[in-house]
């Protein structure tokens, strides 16, 4: 079953800081949180950065600045590159290192603020319209393309890039506002 939340994501004033807002659209657990992961280069969630609390039905969640460190952190190849929609022969702009962050919904059943062992994640999509939304670091800026026309250049830091499937990708990083869902599989 499918659950979804709408979300409005925000460039804040700083060049590389993300700010989520959004609003539940279907019923969540009342201690339900959402909480920004760092990710390993297979995808595995390995820390919480960011969460916060779904209160009536809402939510606010900033991004943090810091770049990925550990296992979080590896090199931007068109073998590592894990957006939706995107394969075959990538290329990336070479000696640049990335990380991903990826939106986690959780009941924090102890309401301890964060998320304990005991406490199951339940990964989510994020949609913006008929695009895919992934949350990449790059340590400088870097240029990636591909197949199907796949071809964006990434700033230096965390960026939210906007992939459209079709017969072609489309692809762009968000700027300014704009209107993101947050599909949670239970």
């Amino acid at each position: 079953m499918k659950r979804a939340l709408l979300l409005m994501l925000a460039m804040t004033s700083s060049a590389h800081a993300l700010m989520l807002s959004g609003s539940i659209e279907d019923d969540l657990p009342g201690n339900a949180r959402v909480g920004a992961w760092l990710v390993s280069n297979a995808g595995l969630p390995l820390s919480e950065v960011a969460s916060a609390a779904v209160q009536n039905g809402a939510f606010r969640l900033a991004l943090p600045e810091d770049a990925p460190s550990g296992r979080a952190r590896w090199s931007l190849t068109g073998d590592s590159v894990t957006w939706p929609g995107v394969a075959g022969n990538v290329t990336a702009t070479s000696g640049v290192e990335t990380g991903e962050l990826r939106l986690f919904v959780y009941a924090d059943a102890n309401s301890s603020g964060r998320r304990e062992e005991n406490e199951r994640l339940l990964e989510a999509s994020v949609t913006a319209g008929k695009a895919s939304v992934a949350f990449v670091y790059v340590n400088r800026e870097s240029a990636v393309s591909g197949p199907r026309g796949l071809n964006v250049t990434l700033p230096a830091g965390w960026s939210a890039l906007v992939v459209e499937l079709g017969r072609t990708l489309k692809t762009s990083v968000l700027s300014d506002a704009a209107t993101i869902r947050l599909n949670v599989v239970r």
